[in-house]
């Protein structure tokens, strides 16, 4: 990783219309802007998430050790 590269780490799993939304702006953002994304959550919600899975290559998944109900 470049030093001056920025390095966004994301909860993918909550928020409304979690994880999809999440995911897709996170693609979108890693594509236009360049930057790292890490998306923190269950990877396997995740993953399923998109129709392509290839658009997550360059993502970093950050398994959650656990969640916070509201």
């Amino acid at each position: 990783m470049d030093s001056t590269q920025v390095r966004i780490a994301v909860d993918a799993t909550g928020g409304d219309y979690a994880p999809a939304e999440i995911v897709m702006g996170a693609v979108r953002a890693k594509a236009e802007l360049g930057v790292q994304v890490l998306l923190v959550g269950d990877p396997e919600q995740i993953r399923a998430s998109v129709s392509q899975p290839e658009s997550l290559r360059d993502i970093e998944i950050v398994a959650a050790e656990g969640t916070i109900e509201m």
